[in-house]
């Protein structure tokens, strides 16, 4: 870099003022001894200590160089590297070489650049390379450019440029336009100016093609004009403080992220946290302390790139509670959680109790209380009485053996009355049932039961009727008759009706009535059944007319005469008689 400020004199015969030796004549540009000469005569005394050399690595030495823009073009073409120094402090190039190298990694040039260049000054960038006669503003061109000769030529698709220096390689960049573009022609490659930075420039991301309606020979010696790698329509030169950053620019929203989303300056700035990011329930809930102090729950801010997060109160338990403290710790709505028991209180519920009453909460009553102190003496089996819970209350419980009046024979005394299997004595016993009957002996069974040994019982006939016994030997006397029943004998005007009883041979039950005595003509109109046969006024019946021969009451038509009227009368009584005759029961023997 020249060491020339914008106050140097005037110091060449064209008497050019300036800051930078890119404006001088390109004759001086080819003279190593002018430029010294320059140097010696015109720069201040504080740019006169000897600058360093040129390193690489990373992270990045203070004396670093770096190529941030590359010219590609034809034999016609102008063509040129651009070196930066991003430093604070000017480097000596005395000792610095460019190579190229084509496609298949072969070196096609070296060129030291300390005879066109002795220094590069701190924040200064130098283009070095060839400007045609031919090619079109070659004049202006040839101002800009440091010559290094008709020898210098970049591959039009795919090569690499290297600086190294005295401790090893400075800084290198590969290209590969035939990714670029289909047919591969003169370009300008520009590294974004956000990424001078010699551990991140190699990186062809972090490089973009010039438009050539924007400037189609790039800015040789100036400052890029900004890539918009993220194609988010924002340079870095121009409103993207983070050109890799689709998200961030100077119109972009700013989120919780780390991040200056909105190139103000101010990172996590005038955000609005989201609705409900923190827990709102329990403890988490802004409100009233136990106290009477406010309480703030739990309070979101910005952690940067980490995101929101929850600043709790104490007391908070973020995977389950483990407090019972009758607080819902966890913030999910649900107070001591798995740490009450059954009954809702800390610890191990309540001892249960004889007293009718669930007192753990398992939904039994007084299960596996076990009764002490409780006297359940006696004689006999009640001397092995045991304590229970009964019904809510300490009771004495008697084994199995016990009876509250002793039936078992099993030398035992059942009912603690002190005496054993007294009902052995007296009175005696009978087997069997009505005619079946017989007298026994008390014995002891193989069960320990009483049994009542018999000679062998009666055997059991056929129920008779009307004897007031059980001749079947089943428990009922006189079962299966109907003895007493209504009954009726007899159709029509011979219908009479009785009640049943015992035959003669007392197996089954008769009428007591027999039927009336039928008429011997069926009369017609008179809606009976004067025959008894079932039917009344069929067909064959006799007209009632007593001007006709008298057969019988029924027998013909009365007349309206005397006669007429009193055989009517008589016939009717008879009838009416007939109608209303009832028998008195009386037994068939």
């Amino acid at each position: 870099m020249w060491f020339l400020d914008r106050g140097a004199a005037v110091c060449y015969a064209d008497a050019v003022m300036s800051p930078s030796p890119q404006h001088l004549p390109p004759a001086c540009h080819r003279r190593h001894a002018c430029l010294v000469a320059l140097l010696v005569l015109c720069a201040p005394a504080h740019l006169l200590a000897m600058p360093g050399d040129p390193g690489g690595g990373c992270p990045a030495p203070p004396n670093a160089l770096v190529f941030t823009e590359i010219m590609v073009g034809g034999a016609n073409d102008p063509r040129w590297v651009e070196i930066t120094n991003p430093g604070k402090y000017a480097l000596s190039l005395a000792k610095v070489s460019l190579q190229v190298y084509g496609d298949n990694g072969a070196l096609l040039a070296s060129f030291p650049l300390g005879a066109t260049l002795p220094f590069i000054q701190a924040g200064e960038a130098w283009p070095l390379g060839d400007v045609p006669d031919a090619s079109p503003l070659s004049a202006l061109l040839k101002v800009k450019i440091l010559e290094l000769g008709e020898g210098f030529a970049l591959p039009m698709c795919h090569g690499k440029v290297v600086l190294n220096g005295p401790s090893g390689l400075i800084d290198a960049f590969e290209y590969n336009l035939c990714q670029a573009m289909p047919k591969p022609k003169a370009a300008v490659l520009a590294l974004d100016p956000a990424f001078t930075d010699p551990c991140k420039n190699d990186a062809q991301k972090l490089w973009c093609l010039v438009p050539p309606q924007t400037s189609p020979y790039g800015t040789p010696g100036s400052k890029n004009l900004g890539c918009d790698l993220d194609g988010d329509g924002y340079l870095s030169t121009n409103g993207d403080c983070d050109d890799l950053d689709p998200a961030v620019h100077i119109d972009a929203q700013e989120v919780c992220n780390g991040k200056d989303d909105d190139c103000n300056g101010v990172t996590d700035d005038d955000l609005q946290p989201p609705v409900g990011f923190c827990p709102s329930l329990g403890i988490c809930a802004p409100g009233i302390s136990p106290d009477g102090t406010p309480k703030a729950g739990a309070v979101v801010h910005c952690e940067g790139a980490t995101g929101y997060v929850c600043d709790y109160p104490t007391g908070y338990e973020p995977a389950k509670e483990t407090l019972c403290d009758g607080f819902d710790n966890d913030c999910d709505g649900l107070t001591d959680e798995g740490l009450v028991n059954a009954c809702g209180t800390c610890g191990a519920p309540p001892a249960e109790l004889c007293n009718g009453k669930d007192d753990n909460c398992d939904g039994k009553t007084d299960e596996g209380v076990v009764i002490t102190g409780l006297a359940c003496g006696g004689s006999g089996v009640c001397l092995q009485a045991q304590g229970l819970c009964v019904d809510g209350t300490p009771t004495c419980v008697q084994g199995l053996a016990w009876q509250a009046t002793e039936t078992l024979c099993d030398a035992l005394d059942n009912d603690c009355d002190g005496l054993t299997d007294e009902m052995m004595g007296d009175p005696g016993c009978t087997s069997g049932i009505g005619a079946c009957a017989v007298d026994g002996v008390k014995k002891c069974g193989l069960d320990g039961s009483v049994v009542c040994q018999t000679p062998t019982a009666g055997a059991p006939s056929q129920e008779m009727c009307g004897n007031g016994l059980d001749d079947n030997c089943d428990g009922k006397t006189d079962e299966g008759f109907d003895v007493g029943s209504q009954c009726e004998a007899g159709k029509g005007i011979c219908r009479l009706i009785g009640k049943r009883l015992c035959s003669s041979d007392k197996l089954a039950t008769v009428c007591s009535v027999d039927p009336g005595a039928p008429d011997a003509y069926e009369t017609c109109g008179n809606g009976l059944d004067d025959n008894c046969d079932g039917q009344t006024d069929e067909t064959g019946c006799v007209q009632p007319n007593v001007s006709r021969h008298f057969k019988g009451c029924g027998s013909a038509r009365l007349g309206s005469d005397v006669s007429g009227f009193l055989l009517a009368t008589v016939c009717g009584w008879l009838v009416l008689r007939r109608r209303v005759r009832v028998q008195i029961p009386t037994a068939k023997l």
